[in-house]
């Protein structure tokens, strides 16, 4: 069953198990036991059943440069965090606390840009599940979120959106639009929910909008590495739907 929360998100039961190693770092190094549910921003594009592994020990974030697209770099990659993420790059495995929960989303969201290579338009908005989610829709919700969480939280002004982010259209792509549009927005999401990262400390408290209580900065990382990583493993499936393409991140040669 598929219910939204008050900020448009879908909630479907039960929960996918969509993160491994990274997620559980992550929540580790926060001193916070994931509750996906509780985190009240856990939207599930319907792809019920699925066990899709995002991220693992060898993943090299970075790679996602090799072989994005214009679209995804547009998309606001962060270079520099990129290449500090290389597989086997000394002080990776031992960063501190918000290096580790920065660099784990940065994983997770350059696996989500990565699924959509190779795709034309069409495939990248088609419908693939009963509830009608694609992968252009889930870039689109991931963009909203990043905005609502990281930007509006912390009391910082996120550009005007085309769409109310407090109902399903933050899922559905409309028919103006484009791939381009949609992986900007989400590029300039990501860029400036990375200021607020690079400005606050972890313990700095923050407001959301449409919740009554204050949540931390490390709280809002934790949960958005869930989110995220949920959400790429949905696409997994749905890729893997559109033309059998499979796998978890761009592998290199020499790597896994």
């Amino acid at each position: 069953m598929i219910a939204a929360d008050g900020r448009g998100a879908l909630l479907v039961s039960p929960p996918m198990t969509t993160s491994d190693a990274a997620g559980a770092a992550g929540a580790t190094a926060a001193g916070y036991t994931a509750d996906a549910s509780d985190a009240g921003y856990t939207s599930g594009a319907s792809a019920a059943g699925n066990t899709a592994d995002t991220s693992d020990a060898g993943y090299t974030a970075g790679a996602s440069a090799a072989g994005n697209t214009a679209d995804a770099t547009a998309a606001g990659n962060s270079a520099g965090a990129n290449a500090a993420n290389t597989a086997g790059e000394e002080g990776v495995y031992t960063a501190g606390e918000k290096e580790t929960l920065h660099r784990s989303l940065d994983r997770h969201r350059d696996a989500v840009l990565w699924k959509l290579e190779g795709l034309d338009d069409e495939q990248l908005r088609r419908p693939m599940t009963p509830t009608g989610t694609s992968l252009l829709g889930l870039v689109k919700h991931l963009a909203s979120v990043e905005y609502g969480w990281f930007v509006e939280t912390f009391g910082r002004e996120a550009e005007p959106l085309w769409f109310d982010p407090y109902t399903s259209e933050d899922l559905r792509i409309a028919p103006d639009e484009t791939t381009a549009r949609i992986t900007a927005f989400y590029g300039r999401a990501r860029a400036a929910a990375d200021g607020v990262i690079a400005e606050l400390s972890l313990d700095a408290p923050g407001r959301p909008p449409w919740r009554d209580h204050t949540v931390s900065l490390r709280w809002v990382l934790v949960h958005m590495i869930e989110e995220t990583a949920r959400h790429a493993g949905h696409m997994d499936i749905v890729r893997e739907l559109i033309d059998g393409a499979t796998g978890d991140h761009p592998r290199v040669s020499g790597g896994s």
